[in-house]
């Protein structure tokens, strides 16, 4: 089975009660070689646990591991902003 899109992880994890925005995108890893990060923004002031959204990936995308790190934003930033700095960064 394929790895999911970061669009379908990103879906997945706004589909969460709490979950205001997310991007997912790939970093370097010095185990594997690369890596899903997940920049999620979250309902301030109902947050959930890394472990929570972890265990709701895992649910809702069986296939998916969950994304080894998450990295919480707070505030208005937009996540997909975030994402395409990041990109444009690793390039």
């Amino acid at each position: 089975m394929s790895a999911p899109a970061p669009t379908e992880i990103e879906h997945c994890l706004e589909a969460h009660p709490r979950m205001l925005e997310a991007a997912v995108v790939g970093v370097d890893d010095p185990v594997t070689g690369d890596a899903v990060c997940a920049v999620v923004v979250v309902d301030p002031a109902n947050r959930p646990e890394m472990s929570e959204l972890d265990d709701w990936c895992r649910r809702s995308l069986a296939y998916l591991q969950g994304a080894e790190r998450l990295a919480p934003r707070g505030g208005t930033a937009s996540a997909h902003a975030e994402r395409k700095g990041h990109q444009a960064r690793s390039a």
